[in-house]
């Protein structure tokens, strides 16, 4: 058996595209349990190969609209195109972007100017519900296994990271943030604080060191969107196997461990007993 899967795209003005997607084979004589109907990897494979064709389509649609100058009703010269990409939950698509001369009716004049028909619609060069479900898969599980789980069910790019994820997921946050609900109180940045707790685990250097490190770290900053407070930070070391747990104020742990942060479950290279104002 053989699958072949086609889409018609058809425009507003009812033009008619035609697009081969994918082609699945599927031999009847060759039949196993792990071939019987459409596995994990054609399903992401279809959707990716979906959204290829599906945004180039809609970015030229905008770039006919476009290409018309709104006042004088008259076709707008093109100087070349460039390339463009768009970050979605069916994976990075490139298309192509149109870099067109102004119309002479209105300022600039003649002037050439780079225009992406998507940028109004997608600013940040992803998708709202790809942006949404990175924040929310990032508030159950750290930013590295959110790309682990998008990698596993979902046709997204291999670039994508952490820092990505991270990045992402802080902006999402800071829109949140500044939505003032009907009727809410305003808070006070003074009395009201948000409290981040991240940690890391330290492995012994040595191969003759069986004495593994658990660091924790947190820190407060002000409720208030774009507003930073006075930090406080408290580091926490704990022997493992022991349940002996020390405790001490670090108010330069930014500076001590910018080259090899703790956040989001890194490895710290440098001795944590540095940090420490006393033995532990």
């Amino acid at each position: 058996m053989k699958i072949v899967v086609r889409v018609e795209l058809i425009t507003d003005w009812g033009d008619v595209n035609t697009i081969e997607v994918g082609r699945i084979d599927r031999p009847s004589q060759t039949l196993d349990p792990k071939s019987v109907g459409l596995l994990l990897a054609d399903g992401k494979q279809l959707l990716h190969n979906l959204q290829q064709a599906v945004i180039p389509a809609q970015a030229d649609d905008i770039c006919c609209l476009r290409w018309i100058c709104r006042r004088c009703h008259q076709w707008t010269a093109l100087k070349d195109y460039r390339r463009r990409k768009v970050d979605t939950v069916f994976g990075t698509v490139s298309f192509r972007s149109p870099r067109v001369v102004s119309c002479a009716c209105e300022p600039p004049w003649y002037s050439e100017t780079a225009f992406c028909p998507l940028w109004p619609i997608v600013p940040e060069w992803a998708t709202p519900e790809l942006s949404a479900l990175q924040a929310k898969l990032a508030a159950q599980m750290t930013y590295r296994r959110v790309v682990e789980i998008m990698r596993e069910f979902l046709p997204v790019s291999e670039k994508i990271n952490h820092v990505t994820v991270r990045n992402r997921t802080l902006r999402v946050g800071t829109r949140i943030d500044a939505i003032e609900l009907p009727g809410a109180q305003p808070r006070n940045p003074t009395t009201e604080w948000t409290l981040a707790i991240d940690g890391g685990f330290v492995r012994g250097k040595g191969k003759a060191e069986t004495r593994n490190q658990e660091l924790r770290n947190s820190h407060r900053t002000s409720c208030r969107a774009g507003e930073e407070a006075a930090r406080l930070r408290v580091c926490a070391k704990r022997v493992a196997g022991s349940d002996r747990t020390a405790r001490f104020d670090c108010p330069d742990a930014r500076r001590d461990l910018s080259p090899t942060t703790l956040g989001n479950h890194r490895r710290c290279q440098r001795d944590p007993k540095h940090l420490s104002p006393a033995p532990v």
